[in-house]
């Protein structure tokens, strides 16, 4: 039957072409090259643009949209939560706070706060806090930690014992058992609190 098919309608003076659809679905395809879908419910709606770009909306307010010539996702959410989708696997989330989130392909995740302190965790366990002075701190996964300052580095074992390095290049070990040991830039010996 004649009355079955989409309803077409030309529409001059908006430049627009318009199909309607028995189950209520609309196609609206525009002069620049655009064409919209909308849902038989008006819930969703899909934009593709002449440039090869997608964008999708539904009625939570949920926006997605496609960076053809990237294939980027960019999605934002009713919280105003926004999600970066890339090509290569990375994925970043801008949360509302001024936060943000990162995770890489090969496995590692990196929070920045809103203060610009990060926190990145590695595949292999390893995790490394940058503090917003550019302080560091590494938490390796044999059970050391290691502190780098403007003014030294630091690294502390399971068994207790700490090793720095000052910026002036004297070395000191403190041992788990009470012992200190210092060596001066040139590596020697200054001070050893077990010497007799």
């Amino acid at each position: 039957m004649a009355g079955d098919g989409p309803q077409v309608v030309h529409n001059e003076e908006r430049g627009t072409r318009e199909k309607r659809f028995p189950d209520g679905r609309v196609e609206v395809w525009y002069q620049n090259g655009n064409r919209k879908e909308i849902s038989a419910d008006g819930d969703q709606v899909k934009v593709y643009y002449y440039n090869g770009d997608v964008k999708e909306t539904d009625k939570s307010g949920m926006v997605k949209y496609l960076y053809s010539q990237t294939q980027t996702w960019h999605i934002t959410y009713p919280d105003n939560r926004e999600v970066l989708q890339f090509n290569n696997g990375q994925e970043e989330t801008r949360n509302p706070d001024g936060s943000l989130e990162i995770s890489f392909p090969d496995g590692s995740h990196k929070k920045i706060s809103v203060t610009g302190s990060e926190d990145i965790v590695f595949p292999d366990g390893t995790r490394v806090q940058v503090q917003v002075n550019g302080d560091r701190i590494l938490h390796l996964p044999s059970g050391q930690t290691e502190e780098h300052s403007k003014d030294m580095k630091k690294r502390t074992y399971p068994d207790g014992t700490v090793k720095i390095l000052h910026n002036d290049g004297q070395q000191e070990t403190r041992y788990s058992n009470g012992r200190v040991r210092i060596k001066d830039a040139a590596g020697n010996l200054v001070h050893d609190s077990q010497a007799g």
